[in-house]
C-alpha cells in the first residue's frame, strides 16, 4: 500500500481550474487552500487574503475609538494641546497681520491723534460759556473761553470803570478804607501815590492801582488791587506764599498733560479690568490667551497656503505626508485593533465545511459523513484488511506500498 499521498499542487498558478468532488489543491502561488465540491465547484479553505490582511493590522489596532477618547489621546501627547472653541473665536476676531501701532487701530481704541478735527467726543474737553465749574481737570474750547471773556469784557465796560485820581495810603486820603465808606461806587479807580496799608493790612506800593467793585466798600476783598512794580520773580514769591499754594512747575505741567481726564488712582485692579473690557474693541487678555501668545513663534504668519505648510511640515525629521489613500486605510481599522484578539482573529479568517472556528478562533472540523466532510475514525488495519467499511480512512502504515498523488495544475 501507498506510504504517501500528495494533494493536487502548484507553483506558478493561483487557482485550480477543476477539482474532483473532495479532491484537495494547494497553490503555492496564492497561499491557499482549495477542495473540490459538487456543481464544479471549487471552495478556498484557507489561507490567502485572509492572512495577507491580518498579518498587516499592527498589535493594539482598534476601530472602536470615541472622539473623547482620540481628544484624550492626542492632547495627552507632548506639545500638543486643546484647539479649543474660544481660542478659534479669539484667532478668528485677530486681523490679518494684526499691527498695535497702526493708526487706525490706536486712534479706535480712544487715543487723541494729531489727525482729529474735533473734540466732540474727548471727555475732558469742556465746552461752557460761563466757566461756572471751575473745573481744574478739563480743558475748555476755544469758542467757550472767547465767549467768557467777551462777557466779562463786556461787564467790566458796563461797569464804568472811572479814574478818580491820586490815593494817599499813607495817610488814607482820600478816605477809601473807612468802614462803611460813603460816596465810592462800583468802578472808581484811584492811582497809590504814597505807600501805606490799605485796611490795615495789605500794603500798598508807589504806583499801584485800587478798583471798587462794588457801591459802599467796606472790607479790603471788595477791592481790586492790581500792583505795578511785580517781576515775575516777585508775583511767583507771593503767590506761592499764601496757604495752599505751591509752583505749578513745567514738570508739573508736562505730568498733568499726560494725565487723562478723570484720571484716578484708587481704582482695584478689578475695577480697572471691568473699565477696560467694556470700551468697545477691547477684551480680556486671559491667562490661557497669554500662554497661547508665547507659544506663537515670532514673525509667524497667518497667510501660508496649504502646499507650503505641508512641504514645511514634510520636510521636517520624523514626519510623513498623511495621504487620502492612508487615512482611508486607517478608518478601515477598528480602534484598538489587536491581532492577537480571539475575536478578530475568528472574525478574519473564513473557513469552509468541514472547517469550523469558534468566537475564542479555536479551528475545528465537524464529523464526517456519507453526506458531508469532516472527522473520520482511522480504520484497523483488520479493518483496512476486509475493505469493508466505506467511512474509515487508512493510515500510513496500512498504506505503505505506492505514493498516491494528486498531480498538478
Amino acid at each position: 500500500m501507498a506510504n504517501v499521498i500528495q494533494i493536487k499542487r502548484s507553483a506558478s498558478t493561483n487557482v485550480p481550474t477543476t477539482l474532483a468532488v473532495g479532491e484537495l489543491a494547494y497553490s503555492s502561488a496564492s497561499d491557499k487552500l482549495f477542495i473540490g465540491e459538487a456543481g464544479s465547484v471549487i471552495t478556498e479553505i484557507a489561507g490567502g487574503a485572509a492572512m495577507i490582511k491580518l498579518a498587516a493590522i499592527e498589535s493594539g489596532a482598534t476601530a472602536d475609538m470615541t472622539g473623547a477618547e482620540i481628544k484624550v489621546a492626542y492632547e495627552g501627547e507632548s506639545d500638543t494641546n486643546a484647539f479649543t472653541d474660544a481660542l478659534l473665536t479669539k484667532l478668528t476676531n485677530i486681523e490679518t497681520n494684526a499691527d498695535v501701532t497702526d493708526a487706525t487701530n490706536v486712534a479706535a481704541a480712544g487715543a487723541v491723534m494729531e489727525s482729529d478735527t474735533t473734540t466732540a467726543a474727548m471727555s475732558f474737553v469742556i465746552d461752557e460759556d460761563s466757566m461756572a465749574t471751575d473745573t481744574d481737570t478739563k480743558v475748555p474750547t476755544q469758542q467757550s473761553v472767547k465767549a467768557y471773556v467777551d462777557t466779562e469784557i463786556a461787564d467790566a465796560i458796563a461797569s464804568g470803570v472811572r479814574y478818580q485820581g491820586a490815593y494817599n495810603a499813607s495817610t488814607n486820603s482820600p478816605d477809601l478804607d473807612s468802614s462803611p465808606v460813603s460816596g465810592i461806587t462800583k468802578g472808581d479807580m484811584y492811582t497809590v501815590t504814597v505807600a501805606g496799608t490799605f485796611f490795615a493790612g495789605t500794603a500798598l506800593e508807589i504806583g499801584d492801582v485800587v478798583i471798587a467793585e462794588t457801591d459802599a466798600p467796606t472790607l479790603v476783598t471788595d477791592w481790586t488791587i492790581v500792583q505795578s512794580n511785580l517781576d515775575a520773580a516777585a508775583i511767583k514769591s507771593q503767590y506761592e506764599s499764601n496757604s495752599d499754594t505751591n509752583a505749578y512747575t513745567d514738570a508739573a505741567v508736562t505730568k498733568l498733560a499726560g494725565i487723562e481726564a478723570n484720571a484716578t488712582a484708587d481704582q482695584t485692579g478689578a475695577e480697572i479690568k471691568t473699565a477696560y473690557e467694556n470700551e468697545a474693541d477691547t477684551n480680556a487678555y486671559t491667562d490661557s490667551e497669554k500662554s497661547k501668545l508665547a507659544a506663537i513663534e515670532v514673525s509667524a504668519t497667518a497667510d501660508q497656503t496649504g502646499a507650503e505648510i505641508k512641504s514645511l511640515y514634510e520636510n521636517e525629521a520624523d514626519t510623513n505626508a498623511y495621504t487620502d489613500a492612508e487615512k482611508t486605510k486607517l478608518t478601515g481599522v477598528e480602534s484598538n485593533a489587536d491581532v492577537t484578539d480571539s475575536t478578530n482573529v475568528a472574525a478574519a479568517i473564513t473557513v469552509a465545511a468541514p472547517l469550523t472556528i469558534d468566537s475564542s478562533a479555536n479551528m475545528g472540523v465537524s464529523d464526517a459523513s456519507t453526506t458531508a466532510k469532516g472527522v473520520v475514525e482511522i480504520a484497523t488495519q483488520a479493518e483496512v484488511d476486509a475493505g469493508s467499511d466505506a467511512l474509515k480512512p487508512v493510515t500510513a502504515a496500512t498504506l505503505h506500498a505506492t505514493t498516491i498523488d494528486g498531480g498538478t495544475f
